[in-house]
Parts: C-alpha cells; structure tokens; sequence
C-alpha cells in the first residue's frame, strides 16, 4: 500500500507491536490500547517508544481508550481516520473487542484507503482481511531488522552488556577452533584454573600472566592438565614457577595475538564462542550476541543496592524473533531446562524460543523432557565439528 499510518492494537505479546512496521515503510505508527485492561506501563512505554524511534526515525504515538467496548473503540479509530489518507490496521495482537470495532469501521468507514490484517509471526505470512482476500501472503525477507538488544528491552529489562564478534574474521575464528579443541576434554579442570587468583593482584590484567594457587592434588592436577594442552596446542608456554609456603606462582609467554587473549579469560568463552561461530556459518541470524547482560527489571538501583542481573549465553536473531540459549559444557540436567525457560520467558516473551546448548550428551529421559517443555536441545557438541553443529542449528531454523 502507499506509504500511510499503521494503527496497531497494543499487545503485551512484543513483538505484535512490531513486526508489521518492519515489513512494510510507514509515515508514522499509532498504537491505541484500553486504559482500564491494557494499561501500559511508563517504562513499557518509552522502551517501545525508543525501539520504534530507534528503526523508523520517528516517535509512536500512543492513544488511549477510556473503556475496552466496541463503541468506545469504533469512536475512536472513526477519528482517526476521518481526515483521510491511507490507514493499515493490523489485527494481530488486539483483543476481541478492538478487531470488532475494526470491522466495523471497515463497513462504515468513506475512506477507501484503509486496510485491515492480520500477520502470521509463526508462519511469515500475513492475510488482508479488509478488503477482502483469500490468499495469504509470504513476505519473504525483512527489509528492516531489530536487534537482541532492542527485542529483549521491550520486556521492561535493561540490555547492558553483548558483544557482536566478526566470526568471519580468519584469525578470530582459528583462535576459538583452538580455544575450544584444547580444553572441551577437560571442562573441569579448566573451570578450576580460571577460578585461582592472578599472580600478581596489583599489576592490571595478571591474571592473563599468570596464576597463584594453593599446591593441593587437585589444583596441581587441574594446572598440569590446563597447561599440557594449553602448551601442545601453541597457545602459551610456561616461563617458570615458584613454589612458596605452600602455594604456587606461576608465569607463562603467550604465542596467541594480544587482541585476543581475551578468549581465555572466561571459564564459558569456549563453548560460548564455539557455538557463535556456528550460528554464524549457518547463514540464518541477522544479529548473534555473546554473554548478553540483562537488569532484570530495567530499574538501576542506587549504589549499593546490587540489581539483579542475568547474563544469556548466547542470543540469535531469526526473522526478528529471539532464540535465546543456555551454554553449559557438561552434561545437560533438567535444572538447566527450567534456567533457559524461565529466562526465555521473562526476557524474550511468548515468541521467543529457549535453547540448551551442551558438550556432553543427554540422557534419553532429559531428552524427552525437553521435547515436553518444548526447548531446542543440541547435546554432545564436544564430539561435533563446527560444520556439524551449524548443520544442527539449520536443521532447526529452515
């Protein structure tokens, strides 16, 4: 249609607020909702409204309706749309009584420049109910596209950390290849050698020169078992250590480049980063973040009342809808299920799709149990290539 408003019906369903403005380019976006039963709340309000004004260059403007009936509602698209001009009404998140007064206004209306439909969010397709049509219409590729960051703020919660990576970077790529064949046999003891303290807590970034830790069996054998592999792997040799009072300093050369030494600074960067370059290469996702940092309620606290915070593994973008997913290198447990759920719930809403993304192989039980509470699983990543667990996430996606 030419280039007009879209009236949208407020939905608490996020992304019905949304995905018909990024299929097609609009003037302006008019969002009514009841006063009564669908009050939006200020914080709501300026997280849509700066999403919006963030894609479209332009403001929402959001109008309220004093009672949720069909003749309070029929009033007041009537005054909308009575000056004229071209107005799509889209259906697809608005409650019984507001698709009433639409149709209403469709039979009562002069203005021939109004269409009214309903878009398909599982499907990708989108149905003209007014006027009327049978066919149903695939849109094929967004022409535009929101952000992890952006989708997820729109749940009241506050994004404050993500890390886009150049996966197609050729040395950044080698480096998590590397990171990840050296210690995915070993997920323990590496998990123990980032727990023990720089070598020297005054000198900033010590920790990626070295380490201090008490010379007990098992800090002894995680250390040996970090470095054997660490060292056959071309990715630091051991300068010396210093055995003192019962505790071990050790120091050691690094032979990976500088920019990204940062990749072992982090017990979960392995598996994290591994999945990332996959999603990557499955050619499907318009935006992949890392270690995504989200304020639980979208209020900061005042120093010192900590916020609660969450941080997602691993969050991909697929035709504007969020796959958020949990990263454990381990052996998956239904503990980590009701994790990624409730996390998928909170922060992606109805349309997001929760993942669990595991080294170690599950249990046929936890299997099912995933199937039941309906979370993509890919389990036993340890033993797949790269190209086998990106065929994995395509197998999902297309």
């Amino acid at each position: 249609m030419e280039s007009g408003y879209l009236i949208e019906f407020y939905s608490p369903r996020w992304p019905e607020n949304l995905i018909s403005a990024l299929k097609e380019p609009y003037s302006g976006v008019k969002i009514l909702y009841s006063e009564k039963s669908q009050k939006i709340s200020p914080q709501v309000q300026r997280q849509l409204s700066s999403v919006i004004s963030d894609i479209f260059g332009f403001k929402p403007e959001f109008i309220p309706v004093s009672q949720c009936s069909i003749p309070c509602i029929f009033e007041k698209l009537s005054s909308i749309v009575q000056g004229g001009g071209h107005y799509d009404i889209d259906i697809t998140g608005g409650d019984e009584a507001f698709i009433c007064a639409a149709g209403y206004l469709a039979a009562a209306s002069k203005n021939p420049n109004i269409r009214i439909h309903q878009y398909d969010i599982a499907t990708g397709k989108i149905k003209t109910e007014f006027p009327k049509s049978e066919k149903e219409q695939g849109y094929g590729l967004f022409p535009r596209y929101i952000s992890a960051p952006q989708i997820l703020s729109l749940s009241g919660a506050m994004p404050q950390a993500s890390v886009r990576y150049p996966f197609s970077d050729p040395v950044l790529r080698k480096e998590i290849l590397r990171l990840w064949d050296a210690v995915k046999t070993i997920p323990k003891e590496w998990n123990r050698f980032l727990s023990f303290p720089p070598s020297d807590p005054s000198e900033p970034h010590s920790h990626l020169k070295g380490r201090r830790f008490d010379e007990n069996e098992q800090n002894l054998r995680a250390y040996r078992a970090v470095m054997q592999r660490l060292s056959q792997s071309g990715i630091l040799t051991e300068k010396h250590s210093v055995s003192k009072n019962g505790k071990l300093t050790t120091e050691w050369e690094w032979l990976v480049p500088k920019h990204l030494r940062f990749l072992y600074d982090k017990a979960g960067n392995a598996l994290e980063m591994y999945c990332g370059l996959a999603a990557f290469d499955a050619d499907l996702f318009h935006d992949i973040r890392i270690g995504m940092v989200l304020d639980w309620d979208g209020n900061v606290s005042p120093k010192p009342f900590p916020d609660p915070k969450n941080e997602i593994d691993l969050v991909v973008m697929r035709e504007n809808l969020p796959i958020l997913a949990s990263c454990k290198n381990t052996f998956p447990q239904n503990e980590y299920l009701y994790e990624i759920m409730t996390m998928s719930r909170h922060f992606g809403g109805f349309y997001a799709t929760p993942m669990l993304l595991t080294s170690q192989r599950a249990t046929p039980a936890l299997r099912r149990r995933a199937k039941e509470m309906e979370i993509l699983l890919i389990d036993g990543i340890r033993y797949l290539s790269v190209s086998e667990l990106s065929e994995r996430f395509r197998k999902f996606f297309l």
